[in-house]
């Protein structure tokens, strides 16, 4: 990897760090291993703004899950530094995470899963219940809140999940590939809610994928990482406007930028 280190170690530019929009978050020389094993992350250098949606995509085993275990304080970097700048007292902002499989409890009806964080904080029952309603209805499943998991579809288990991550109103929304087991018709439906709720919740997003095509559809910055260690290569900004719908995807520009991040995925490959 000796070639590749030379174009690694991001850090934003000049420009970027002069934005009118205010950092939100800021990740600065951020390294992580696990004991005594490989390093993880190496010098991750990262600004998240107010209304940033940012995708990670990279070779699996380049620490794009590891960023977002970070972020939510599931697990402790080894040094560096990350400060939530807008936040109360600079701790870190309301959070929802998303990962991977639904995990939801197969006990609980669709409103018990929604309504779960609502009553682990103390709140009501009945208050807990409508604001799970609310939710409910907004992605779409209110004919199916009393249904169980078992009886839902996959693309209907991840819409209770973002939901319940919802549910804490966050601020910034971690989404671990929550669509990579969904059909690609699925998907892109669940792409297209899911911006819809950012416009209706205003949070910042960090969002992993495998998908070129995903990435370049959800973000306003995609940034491709390198693995072993774990680096931020490029950075590609899309500046589609937000809400993005099923035309965008049409768009010769939306084309060019897929190519763009795709070839940078294949540089990665070349440079290994």
């Amino acid at each position: 990897m000796s070639n590749l280190k030379a174009v690694s170690g991001y850090a934003p530019t000049e420009s970027e760090a002069s934005s009118s929009t205010p950092t939100a978050i800021s990740i600065k020389n951020l390294y992580k291993r696990y004991g005594n094993g490989p390093v993880i992350l190496n010098d991750i250098n990262l600004d998240i703004k107010k209304d940033d949606f940012i995708a990670l995509i990279g070779p699996s085993g380049c620490g794009k899950s590891t960023v977002l275990k970070l972020l939510a304080g599931l697990t402790d970097k080894t040094s560096g530094d990350i400060q939530f700048l807008t936040s109360h007292n600079k701790q870190q902002p309301k959070m929802g995470v998303v990962f991977q499989d639904a995990n939801l409890m197969p006990w609980l009806t669709v409103m018990d899963n929604v309504a779960l964080p609502l009553g682990l904080k103390g709140m009501d029952k009945s208050e807990a219940n409508k604001k799970a309603e609310a939710l409910i209805e907004m992605v779409g499943l209110g004919h199916v809140k009393n249904h169980y998991p078992r009886q839902l579809s996959g693309g209907m288990k991840m819409r209770v999940s973002i939901a319940r991550a919802l549910s804490v109103e966050p601020e910034l929304l971690l989404l671990d590939e929550p669509f990579g087991a969904l059909d690609e018709m699925t998907r892109d439906d669940l792409n297209e809610e899911l911006l819809k709720l950012r416009q209706t919740h205003g949070w910042s997003g960090v969002f992993v994928t495998h998908s070129v095509t995903e990435s370049v559809f959800l973000s306003s910055r995609v940034l491709v990482m390198s693995a072993n260690p774990g680096q931020v290569y490029r950075e590609i900004k899309i500046d589609f406007p937000f809400p993005r719908t099923a035309e965008t995807r049409q768009l010769k520009a939306f084309q060019e930028k897929v190519v763009e991040v795709t070839q940078a995925l294949h540089e990665l490959r070349s440079l290994a």
